[in-house]
Order: C-alpha cells, then sequence, then structure tokens
C-alpha cells in the first residue's frame, strides 16, 4: 500500500541509492509512513530522533515513536524505550504518555 511506498522512498533517500542521499526527504517519509501505522517506519523515527539524523537529538520524541512501535509488536523498540526510559525527565514522560493517549484515541 501507500505506507509501504512511503517507507522505501524513505529508505532510498536515507541510503541514497538511485537518488541523492537527502535526510530532509527520508524523515518526511518515514514520518508520513509511521503516521500511517507502518512499524518499522515508526521504528526508524525513534531512531532518527535518539541519534539526532537530520534533526536536532530528542530523547522524548524518540520514546515515544519506539513506544509506538512496541505496541505493534516491534522488539528492538521495546528494549530501546527501556533504554530510554532512565534518561528522561519527569516532564518528558507526562508529555510522551499524553501523546501515546492521543495516539491511541485516534485510532478508531
Amino acid at each position: 500500500g501507500l505506507r509501504d511506498a512511503a517507507y522505501e522512498l524513505a529508505v532510498l533517500y536515507k541510503r541514497g541509492e538511485g537518488i541523492g542521499r537527502d535526510d530532509g526527504e527520508a524523515i518526511k517519509w518515514f514520518s508520513a509512513a509511521a503516521y500511517a501505522g507502518h512499524v518499522d517506519a515508526q521504528f526508524s523515527m525513534g531512531v532518527i530522533y535518539e541519534e539526532g539524523q537530520g534533526v536536532p537529538v530528542d530523547l522524548g520524541r524518540a520514546y515515544f515513536w519506539y513506544n509506538v512501535a512496541a505496541a505493534s509488536g516491534h522488539v528492538t523498540s521495546e528494549s530501546n524505550r527501556y533504554r530510554l526510559a532512565p534518561e528522561l525527565t519527569v516532564e518528558q514522560l507526562s508529555e510522551v504518555r499524553r501523546g501515546l493517549r492521543e495516539w491511541r484515541d485516534r485510532i478508531p
């Protein structure tokens, strides 16, 4: 479907295969696929924010995306969220919980 195509396009931009490497375009397409429910794209968004790949490091956003992917059974996201949790402030954890509630509420 479209979310798979968005994910594959993101990977091409990230690796620069067949097209010029472009982190901004990769993030745009990973994000589109992640919001459409593509679990590997959700994991990729976690990595992007944790490592600051084309964006400032944001451990709260990384933790959010790892939680979303882990809820769909992504094993590496599960371990990454447990690894990141102690590094977050109470405020960051509260913001992530709020974001996760909003995420769940938007799913019919």
